[in-house]
């Protein structure tokens, strides 16, 4: 997977060579703990951070009942880069989705492909707004 040179200016490929083995955003369990209630059984570590990315986006701003934020993140991603003319083709491989037709599977892009496009992707401000 490419990764954006803003993210690699940021020092992203420093913090997950920093990490170590295993999850980058949470740390993992040396043995799981199962819940013996099953009308509230235990949430997984990976479950229970994305629970708080979500909180996080609506603490921003990001209201709609609707929209479950951190499955918009592939959405979001394709619309601004179709706007940025990146090729349906391009942001269907980076995303994972498979393409329309088995046709337009072959001729698959290559990682050198997908990281010249992600170079039209815009930047964004990392500055507080405060």
């Amino acid at each position: 997977m490419p990764l954006h040179d803003h993210l690699i200016e940021q020092g992203f490929v420093e913090f997950v060579k920093g990490s170590g083995k295993g999850p980058l955003f949470y740390n993992e369990l040396k043995q799981p703990s199962a819940s013996n209630d099953p009308t509230n059984p235990s949430k997984s570590r990976a479950v229970k951070a994305r629970e708080r990315v979500a909180a996080w986006v609506r603490s921003l701003g990001v209201n709609d009942p609707e929209l479950q934020p951190t499955h918009a993140w592939r959405h979001t991603f394709k619309a601004v880069g179709h706007r940025c003319g990146m090729s349906e083709k391009l942001l269907d491989a980076i995303c994972g989705h498979a393409p329309a037709t088995v046709g337009r599977g072959y001729g698959a892009p290559t990682l050198v492909d997908k990281a010249e496009a992600l170079r039209k992707f815009p930047r964004y401000s990392t500055a507080d707004p405060a």
